[in-house]
């Protein structure tokens, strides 16, 4: 693993900091260095007098938050899209609050369920892929080593390195075996390498049910005017409770934005705002089709 911090990484890209940039990748003050004696007695030992070893480095982990980003703007935008298509085409009808809440929280269990299961699925397989591609590579890595440092100075060649310079690189890299397979995953196949001890269930099965749970979230937004104002008997006055559906959407699309955008570099607020225009696209489609229909509808059982 890396040995910077990746919060102040990203904070001294945002900002332009090179000092922070600096301290991100093993400053003074994040860093203390030990001398190791040459001896081969600790990490580093070789010939050469004495060689710095690095102790108590805050290691940058790639296994952050950051991994389920997909999986809650991919379930919470599409509950919120589909919980209001449901609520947007039933509002206009002579339908009661309470037809409308079996149809919503039915719909929102049912799609979240599909969805959740729809990623744990995809992503189980192409782990699988993966998993497998580096087997077979690793398999080849062992038994014929020429042919694989051929086809990467090949690779290398390609991108415009000279022969010399390439075999050098790949020389270099092939004493450590792991991370050259590694790359070669990257470079050859371009596949993301797994971790050797990802477990190919529970790693899906955790983005899955992330993506369940931001689907029942977000998309519980639209219907809860209609859950807290069920009970109400609004007669024949105006009845406030689509017009809230419309504004905790729009809300909950912005602040699905704002959330993506701490890990986009972007600014929230111009990241919330293209959630919320790109979903505003999407829940005026699905509302004026549903107006449509139902206007084919009332026409053809009218003739």
């Amino acid at each position: 693993m890396a040995s910077r911090n990746l919060d102040k990484a990203r904070d001294a890209y945002k900002t332009g900091d090179m000092e922070l940039s600096r301290a991100a990748h093993g400053g003074p003050q994040d860093v203390t260095v030990a001398v190791v004696p040459a001896d081969g007695a600790g990490a580093g030992g070789g010939e050469g007098g004495n060689v710095p070893a690095v102790h108590d480095a805050k290691i940058e982990t790639h296994k952050s938050s950051g991994q389920y980003i997909k999986s809650i703007v991919y379930g919470g935008l599409d509950g919120l899209i589909t919980s209001f298509a449901v609520v947007a085409a039933v509002a206009g009808g002579d339908i009661s609050s309470g037809t409308l809440l079996v149809l919503g929280i039915a719909n929102l269990v049912a799609d979240g369920l599909s969805m959740g299961l729809g990623d744990f699925l995809s992503s189980q397989a192409e782990l699988e892929y993966a998993t497998r591609e580096r087997r077979r590579e690793k398999w080849e890595l062992e038994n014929f080593p020429d042919g694989e440092k051929k086809e990467m100075v090949e690779l290398y060649i390609e991108a415009g390195y000279s022969r010399d310079d390439a075999e050098a690189i790949m020389g270099l890299m092939m004493k450590r075996s792991k991370f050259f397979l590694d790359h070669m995953m990257v470079v050859e196949l371009g596949i993301m390498p797994p971790d050797e001890d990802e477990d190919v269930f529970w790693g899906p099965a955790k983005a899955g049910m992330v993506t369940f749970l931001s689907f029942l979230a977000f998309g519980s937004l639209p219907l809860l005017s209609f859950i807290v104002l069920s009970a109400v008997d609004f007669d024949n006055t105006y009845d406030p409770s689509f017009v809230i559906a419309i504004a905790m959407t729009a809300a909950g699309l912005f602040g699905l934005g704002a959330y993506k955008s701490k890990f986009t570099f972007e600014s929230w607020y111009k990241s919330g705002g293209w959630m919320l225009f790109n979903g505003t696209a999407a829940a005026g489609a699905a509302y004026f089709i549903g107006w449509a229909v139902s206007h084919l509808v009332d026409t053809d059982e009218g003739c």
